[in-house]
């Protein structure tokens, strides 16, 4: 405050040496004239030196004159939170839950053929007891043959499914989602309670774009096995993309009951309490998912982004360094803005 009053002084001592006497002046008050010119200049020129004290001390604030240690707010995030999405089906058949006890036995698949058992010999014909008084029109008798069992093939519906199973993962990791549908329902045409057909033809098909379609499939496994935590957690995720939120904190809440150590469930779960502002419980679920499994990318980036969020980016940056150690292909282009923040932090330094 001192400093504004010393240069308004310096600026009116100024102006005052500056202005030239009025020479001529035919102002009954001359003096009264000449007072109220000069407070007028000393008034303008005060405004002046007050304006360029309030935007110097502006910038200082700001710190674009003086280096500043305070905090700086949180920059935009580099992307949503992570989702744990399986992209890829399971590598083998779920197994088929047995079939109920009065269920009907599915007849063969193929028409009985007649054969001969192995390592058996066809049983001897009976002797022939010649008659006592030979007949010369008595017919000589035929041995007797014994009838050859007959021996159902039926074929292995498991071993079909699995076979269909494989094709379609094939198709899946190549790009062809379309072939890998078929190959999913081609299976469970031949085994209709494989859960994990189910599941992977739901993957596939909201990979297509299919949400919906996707939501029966998974739904359709859950009837077969509603423990199956694949199924819940991919119907979770589902049921976040259509906005129902409250049901895809059920489902991930069932899939933790069924395996507490679901690491997907638990990220997954996290990510719903983030927008709702549910910090500490978001916090809690990224802590357990890396606590059964440190080698999630996506745990890791959620963390990062819940600390940076916070304003603690001391605390963010080791979890951003694990994700980019870990983020592999999947996650490529995100690791490589995460690796801009980081030189971000040490400028800020």
């Amino acid at each position: 405050m001192s400093l504004i009053v010393d240069a308004l002084r310096r600026a009116q001592d100024g102006a005052s040496r500056r202005l030239p006497p009025l020479a001529g002046a035919r102002s009954p008050l001359p003096g009264l004239a000449m007072s109220r010119r000069r407070s007028g200049r000393a008034r303008t020129i005060g405004l002046l030196a007050a304006a360029v004290v309030v935007v110097a001390g502006a910038w200082l604030g700001r710190g674009y004159l003086l280096p500043t240690r305070t905090a700086a707010r949180a920059p935009a995030p580099l992307a949503p939170p992570l989702l744990v999405v399986d992209a890829v089906p399971l590598p083998a058949a779920v197994p088929t839950p047995p079939p109920a006890a009065d269920a009907p036995v599915p007849e063969a698949e193929t028409p009985a053929v007649a054969a001969r058992p192995r390592g058996r010999r066809a049983p001897a014909p009976p002797p022939v007891v010649p008659p006592l008084l030979p007949s010369a029109a008595a017919a000589p008798s035929r041995p007797a043959v014994a009838p050859a069992p007959v021996v159902e093939i039926r074929v292995d519906r498991t071993k079909l499914a699995e076979d269909s199973m494989a094709a379609g993962i094939v198709s899946q990791r190549r790009g062809d989602l379309a072939d890998a549908i078929e190959q999913y329902r081609q299976g469970i045409a031949v085994d209709p309670r494989n859960a994990g057909l189910h599941n992977n033809l739901g993957i596939a098909l909201r990979q297509s774009g299919r949400l919906d379609e996707a939501v029966q499939s998974f739904e359709m496994a859950l009837q077969i096995d509603a423990k199956y935590e694949k199924a819940l957690n991919n119907l979770g995720v589902s049921r976040y993309q259509q906005g129902q939120y409250a049901a895809a904190i059920d489902l991930f809440k069932q899939a933790i009951r069924v395996n507490p150590a679901n690491a997907e469930s638990h990220v997954n779960l996290g990510v719903i309490y983030l927008p709702a502002g549910r910090f500490d419980d978001a916090l809690s679920e990224f802590q357990e998912a890396l606590r059964y499994d440190p080698r999630s990318a996506e745990a890791n980036y959620n963390l990062a982004l819940l600390w940076e969020r916070r304003g603690d980016q001391d605390r963010a940056r080791p979890y951003y360094e694990r994700f980019v150690e870990l983020a592999g292909s999947q996650h490529a282009d995100l690791a490589a803005r995460v690796k801009e923040r980081l030189q971000q932090f040490d400028r800020r330094r």
